[in-house]
């Protein structure tokens, strides 16, 4: 059944709200969900990972009404419990309920980006648009390692999902530099990768030892009594 059908699309559209129009069109969207996923054959988690990360992104429609996005977080939650039962913590441990906007696109980023890196490298490998793709490559590093700045989201565990994945994704360190100095030789890997020790950095380590050496330069500057 398409739950696109003419019924379905007067009935969201009648919204006059945008907000809730869009909560309309992922609630129907939910619906049917399941039904696709057993035609085609997809692993459910895989499909409904996309979908959050699809979710995070249709935020960006909203706004920063604080009201807006905690109603946008509390009913997909809803209807996707409702629809997956049997998968109820998986996905209230996936689908990450923060209010800061920033925070949930920048996983939809890297997110989108690791899924479809396998695709960038081919198209490198093959000469085509390598500058787009350097660009486009060379800003998720960049993005990569600003994340771990943010100290209040790190800390949350918000990127815990990415990191991962992002590290599984350049896992084979050498064949990735190698590549990447040969297609995009602009592009800094020292943001990413140690290349003495062919491993990617662990930045987390090295932002916390950088956190203990200031405040152990500042402790060193408090007048002695």
């Amino acid at each position: 059944m398409n739950p696109w059908n003419t019924d379905v699309r007067v009935k969201c559209n009648l919204k006059s709200d945008k907000l809730y129009k869009m909560l309309c069109q992922i609630e129907q969207s939910l619906k049917y969900i399941r039904e696709y996923i057993t035609l085609f054959d997809v692993d459910i988690k895989m499909a409904l990972d996309y979908l959050i990360y699809w979710f995070y992104g249709q935020l960006n429609e909203i706004g920063n009404n604080v009201n807006n996005i905690n109603l946008f977080h509390n009913k997909v939650t809803k209807y996707m419990n409702d629809e997956f039962p049997e998968l109820q913590d998986y996905l209230n441990k996936k689908y990450i309920k923060s209010y800061n906007i920033k925070v949930l696109q920048n996983k939809k980023k890297l997110y989108d980006f690791l899924n479809y890196y396998i695709y960038i490298k081919d198209m490198l490998s093959k000469g085509r648009n390598n500058q787009d793709y350097c660009n486009y490559i060379g800003y998720i590093f960049k993005l990569y390692k600003e994340i771990h700045d943010d100290y209040n989201s790190m800390n949350s565990g918000w990127y815990d999902d990415e990191i991962e994945l992002f590290k599984t994704k350049f896992s084979d360190v050498d064949k990735e530099i190698n590549l990447l100095e040969e297609k995009c030789p602009h592009i800094n890997l020292n943001l990413i990768f140690d290349k003495n020790n062919k491993s990617i950095r662990l930045i987390e380590q090295e932002k916390s030892k950088e956190k203990v050496e200031k405040t152990f330069e500042s402790i060193k500057t408090i007048p002695q009594v």
